[in-house]
């Protein structure tokens, strides 16, 4: 699956639901926190003996994004996630920049308390992240298609606006080699990576009334 079949699917959904729901609910909003890779990486270079491979690491950085979540139903709805995270590549004695782009589209299922003030929601779905800059160029920028797990909570502030905390992962191989390294390749390594981050949501009701 592409991110713009993700794109299209969530786009018909919306559609579809607004024609049969008397109300459907939809979140939008900007998302700020912390891209926080947990997981090592190999990266390999090319040399006259054959491939030559150093243990590499991810560094910590701010991200930002936006996101829209579409709820069929008072418990059931999906969403997308667009997010950019700062990063470094240590390696080899150098930490370079580097930036990863996250795509996302799940489906959530959510908890509501208080009267519809609060809920929990846990979302599962596929994520799409592109390596980009300066720490990633040597290796071909690669892009990786990720499963997605999202836990959070959401807390009104007004009838349409509210606030939502969340810690969302990425879960994928990734395997960073320089072109002209040599076959066969080394074995790619398993990673996680997590998002935390809160949201400034603005509920947007939309629906078709039965005549």
């Amino acid at each position: 699956m592409t991110w713009r079949s993700i794109v299209l699917a969530f786009a018909l959904a919306l559609a579809t639901s607004s024609w049969c729901a008397a109300q459907t609910r939809v979140d939008l909003g900007p998302v700020v926190g912390l891209y926080a890779p947990t997981s090592s990486v190999f990266a390999y270079q090319p040399s006259p003996i054959g491939p030559l491979g150093a243990e590499a690491t991810f560094g910590t950085g701010v991200a930002i994004g936006g996101e829209a979540v579409v709820w069929f139903s008072r418990h059931l709805g999906a969403g997308l996630l667009g997010a950019t995270g700062a990063t470094s590549l240590k390696f080899a004695g150098f930490a370079p920049t580097g930036h990863v782009v996250i795509g996302a589209g799940a489906a959530f299922w959510r908890v509501p308390f208080a009267n519809e003030q609060s809920d929990l929601r846990i979302g599962a779905g596929v994520a799409y992240l592109k390596h980009t800059g300066s720490a990633f160029k040597p290796f071909g920028s690669p892009s990786n298609l990720a499963g997605f797990a999202s836990f959070g909570t959401y807390r009104s502030i007004t009838r349409s606006i509210g606030v939502e905390l969340s810690l969302n992962a990425c879960l994928y191989n990734l395997l960073l080699t320089e072109p002209g390294t040599g076959s066969p390749p080394p074995p790619s390594r398993f990673q996680v990576d997590l998002l935390g981050r809160v949201g400034l949501i603005y509920q947007l009701r939309v629906g078709h009334h039965h005549g």
